[in-house]
């Protein structure tokens, strides 16, 4: 049974937690300083793919543009494949894998910091939605795609000679891409989910809640308490919102959390990890584990080897 820790527990876990760790040579990794003191970066001419087969998981926003060619990757643990003319939008603490891509393959990124998200939310925010979906992947008509390429080209003449009225124009090109990448959705025919219901707000609020607090508590109640909710309303609004209950959700990012310290934490024994995710003990984590996903750690750690 998933239980909250008790206090002890926590101060415990605290010490031995550790940040997920994603390969030290990855690209925005070696640019971190320079995204966190621009809010954003255009990256151009990407044509291979780091850390193959590692889990990355990054503090950013990152917005990909594929101009040609074809990657294979794996989003959230599901299986994508990001094609020519196609725009995904990966949301800050998502788990990205990627595989394989073909020779041709060539993208620019544009990278946006997590300081520079959250102060600049309404912006920069292009609907849960696209992050909840089983692919981020926005397929783009070829006028839509020259759309985009102008206005990266405008970003990059912005962040590469700022000026005094830098930060505002970063601002007001970043507006106008999240306009025009909602503006594609709707041309295109593709499901949205109504943007001002209460529901979703509830949802983006438990989200944003459960990947800061998911190794404090794995139960519903604390989730709804922090919305000052009741956990039935709650988890009602979770489900009209989504299509699956908060306790789905919960289950969801601890075996993506799992999967990505078994994978790239070889260091880390299973207990340690158990701990960190917030089980009271190796064997509760395993049994969860094995239910959600049809293996044990162990046997998953092995197999992903």
């Amino acid at each position: 049974m998933i239980q909250d820790l008790s206090r002890n527990r926590r101060k415990e876990n605290n010490s031995m937690r550790e940040k997920e760790s994603t390969p030290c040579d990855h690209p925005l990794e070696l640019l971190s300083d320079k995204i966190k003191r621009q809010g954003v970066v255009v990256i151009n001419d990407v044509s291979s793919l780091p850390s193959n087969g590692v889990p990355y998981v990054s503090p950013h926003l990152v917005i990909c543009i594929n101009h040609a060619g074809w990657v294979k990757a794996e989003y959230d643990m599901v299986p994508v494949v990001f094609e020519e003319h196609d725009l995904a939008v990966v949301y800050p603490n998502h788990i990205l894998v990627s595989h394989e891509a073909s020779d041709d393959y060539k993208a620019t990124l544009i990278v946006v910091s997590d300081d520079y998200f959250k102060e600049n939310r309404a912006q920069t925010d292009l609907s849960y939605q696209i992050a909840i979906q089983n692919s981020p992947a926005i397929r783009m008509t070829d006028e839509q795609y020259d759309i985009v390429v102008h206005l990266c080209h405008i970003q990059q003449v912005i962040t590469t000679h700022q000026g005094s009225r830098y930060g505002e124009l970063v601002a007001k090109t970043m507006a106008l891409l999240s306009d025009m990448i909602r503006a594609f959705r709707a041309d295109n025919g593709e499901m949205s989910l109504n943007e001002d219901s209460r529901e979703l707000h509830i949802f983006k609020r438990f989200y944003d809640d459960l990947l800061l607090h998911y190794q404090e508590s794995h139960e519903v109640c604390y989730y709804a308490d922090l919305q000052c909710l009741s956990s039935k309303y709650f988890s009602t609004m979770i489900k009209e919102a989504t299509g699956i209950g908060p306790i789905e959700w919960i289950a969801r990012v601890l075996c993506q959390k799992a999967q990505v310290l078994l994978q790239s934490r070889k260091d880390m024994t299973i207990q340690n990890i158990a701990y960190q995710l917030g089980f009271s003990d190796q064997a509760v984590f395993s049994r969860f584990f094995k239910k959600h996903t049809g293996r044990t750690p162990t046997e998953y750690r092995q197999h992903e080897m």
